[in-house]
């Protein structure tokens, strides 16, 4: 028997309590918010259950480290010109991130420096008018 898989069975018995756990405790909230306790149960239970059997089955795709990780590519941001309102909060997060990869030119527009950009993409993330994308 492969041990890694033995693992991996090991590893879904422990967890399939919490599943039926989190399967009753859903079928009770909802149940006692409907009424309908019996239809709830029985449907958190299955969930509980589909829960259980479903984690771990991605872990033979899991690498023990880091090092089998492509790390050459950086996908950029790119901005939406028409979008930007000149926050400045992609600059600000870029910097407080410690990398300085965005500056605002005159405009209060942002301005790439492709050689400090890690490619985090937390500038996308704290843009509130989604003026910027993954580039490609």
């Amino acid at each position: 028997m492969d041990p890694k898989k033995n693992s991996n069975q090991e590893e879904q018995a422990q967890w399939l309590p919490l599943g039926l756990c989190m399967g009753v405790a859903l079928g009770t909230a909802l149940g006692s918010a409907t009424g309908n306790m019996a239809l709830w149960m029985s449907l958190g239970l299955s969930l509980g259950v589909a829960i259980g059997v479903a984690i771990g089955l991605g872990l033979d795709a899991l690498s023990p480290t880091t090092d089998v990780l492509e790390r050459d590519t950086v996908i950029f941001p790119q901005f939406i010109r028409e979008r930007c309102v000149g926050c400045g909060r992609c600059a600000i997060s870029c910097a407080d991130g410690g990398h300085q990869a965005i500056a605002l030119d005159e405009n209060r527009r942002p301005v790439l420096n492709g050689k400090k950009c890690v490619g985090c993409h937390l500038c996308l993330l704290v843009c509130p008018q989604r003026a910027i994308v993954p580039g490609v």
